[in-house]
């Protein structure tokens, strides 16, 4: 029983170290790139929106141990606003998820900006940034330059 604690105990700990981490670099870094992103959209680079990968899932309410029902959070890189998360219900999700193949999703609806997002998602964002970004290059071509 106590190595069982202790070994939890280690777990949280790593868990928290991980994210503080994450919440350092992401602080020092994605702020700056939301700056780029804006100067882009200043300039005609709007009504980008590109969906990440889930980041974070949670009950909905309190405990898994009352309801079934789960938010998911998804790294999302949506123009003008730049570099947060979208939120979705399990079910909304679901049904995203096997809509018919082209047909347009509103991510813009469902976005939160970085400064909006809870510590725990803006930590995990850092690592989805460069892809994200990466995808938005490879869909905005300057032609004839």
């Amino acid at each position: 029983m106590i190595h069982k604690l202790k070994r939890q105990r280690e777990e949280l700990d790593a868990f928290a170290e991980t994210i503080r981490i994450g919440l350092e670099q992401a602080d020092a870094f994605l702020p700056f790139i939301n700056a780029s992103l804006a100067a882009l959209s200043s300039f005609g680079v709007v009504d980008h929106e590109i969906d990440g990968p889930t980041i974070y899932c949670r009950p909905r309410g309190l405990s898994s141990q009352y309801s079934d029902d789960f938010v998911l959070y998804r790294a999302s890189l949506v123009l003008p606003a730049g570099l947060g998360a979208t939120l979705w219900d399990a079910e909304e999700y679901a049904e995203h998820v096997n809509r018919p193949c082209g047909e347009p999703v509103d991510l813009a609806s469902r976005f939160m900006s970085y400064r909006d997002c809870p510590p725990f998602v803006r930590a995990m964002l850092v690592k989805h940034a460069a892809e994200l970004i990466q995808k938005l290059l490879a869909d905005v071509r300057v032609l004839g330059s």
